[in-house]
């Protein structure tokens, strides 16, 4: 604070003080603290020192802007560690999308309504409403679920996340209890999107015996922090194994999202536009593809025409070239009940059995016999 001093009578500023002040508050780097410093003492100086004042006046004008950036320029919060292995707990990423991404309607229709109501969340607000807070994804291994989350993240243009939870999990006593809850509440403290990655690791039933019991009370605080997690942030939580959650899970979610496996439909989509849009709409080869495919999750299905795409590259040879020898090879490798069933597949898609006997290396009465008593 400036001292005031009396000097015949009038109040002065002590200037000596006044820079003494200063210099302490500029060697700690307290801009913000020197600014509100000059301005609350401009007065004082007017009054004895009035080309000083002005001169200092002028100055604030000038760093006015600068001053407001430096005061939003805040230090990011450092992320939660854990105190032994020094790793940190959680991976935060900053998503941007390029990709064209498809799910199957049902999943589609339950993602656009969780960012829909982020856009109205004000309205929803005003009517005592609140848009999504916590979500859950369920379904087998590689249809999506991580995918749906970063998609996400980048709609929402905020960062995404991610528990680590090799660096979560801890042998110590009462230590992956204290990592989850600094995970949580880092989360709850920053404008984010929180995934909880293979969730059922961390909430599993808590009627198992073979759980320790810290696992068991960490479900609880789970529980507990999911009924009230602010509406400002979103927590999504993805499980592979839906069997495995305890019971008391699933009602906590706002919505549950179910992720199935790619339909026939959504395969030809699929390798249609991993292949680059080469083949026109309806082509034999990706249809081919969809069949003998089938089943596969989205994941598997990018692997395997990937590494068509590959060989095709590395030998020098067209894409079909390629494609013909994958199928070739799927086949050579399939028992005969399963040619016979793949078969009658493609006569479901409208294959001739002329094609089909071509294509699996199987005779056509094999096939006819086959159809005919819709075994």
């Amino acid at each position: 604070m400036v001292v005031i001093k009396t000097y015949g009578g009038g109040l002065k500023v002590d200037i000596f003080d006044y820079f003494v002040h200063l210099t302490r508050l500029s060697l700690q780097g307290s801009k913000q603290d020197i600014v509100r410093l000059v301005r609350k003492n401009i007065k004082q100086f007017s009054k004895e020192y009035p080309e000083f004042a002005k001169e200092l006046s002028k100055e604030l004008l000038n760093v006015g802007d600068n001053v407001n950036l430096t005061r939003k320029a805040v230090p990011p919060n450092p992320l939660p560690i854990d105190v032994d292995s020094k790793l940190e707990l959680v991976k935060k990423e900053e998503i941007k999308f390029e990709e064209i991404v498809s799910w199957q309607k049902i999943v589609s229709d339950e993602l656009e309504l969780i960012i829909k109501e982020r856009k109205f969340c004000n309205e929803l607000r005003k009517t005592g409403l609140s848009p999504t807070r916590s979500a859950l994804f369920v379904g087998p291994p590689g249809v999506g679920k991580t995918l749906a989350a970063k998609w996400i993240s980048a709609q929402l243009n905020k960062p995404l996340v991610t528990l680590d939870l090799a660096a979560v999990m801890s042998s110590y006593l009462g230590r992956t209890g204290n990592n989850i809850r600094a995970v949580l509440e880092f989360a709850k403290k920053n404008d984010c999107i929180l995934l909880l990655d293979e969730f059922d690791a961390i909430a599993k039933k808590r009627g198992d015996d073979s759980e320790l019991g810290e696992l068991k009370r960490l479900v609880t605080v789970l529980l507990q922090e999911i009924d009230e997690w602010p509406d400002s942030n979103l927590l999504i939580a993805a499980t592979n194994h839906e069997e495995l959650l305890d019971p008391a899970v699933w009602r906590r979610f706002d919505r549950v999202v179910q992720f199935p496996k790619p339909s026939f439909k959504d395969l030809q989509i699929t390798i249609k536009r991993l292949l680059l849009d080469e083949f026109p709409e309806k082509d034999i080869f990706i249809d081919t593809l969809a069949i003998l495919l089938e089943g596969a999750s989205y994941s598997e299905v990018t692997k395997k025409i990937n590494n068509i795409r590959k060989e095709s590259i590395l030998s020098e040879t067209n894409i079909r070239e390629s494609i013909e020898d994958y199928i070739s090879k799927m086949c050579d490798n399939m028992d005969k009940s399963v040619k016979i069933q793949t078969a009658l597949k493609f006569i479901q898609q409208g294959y001739s059995q002329r094609k089909t006997a071509e294509i699996l290396g199987i005779s056509r009465d094999t096939i006819r016999k086959y159809q005919n008593t819709g075994n």
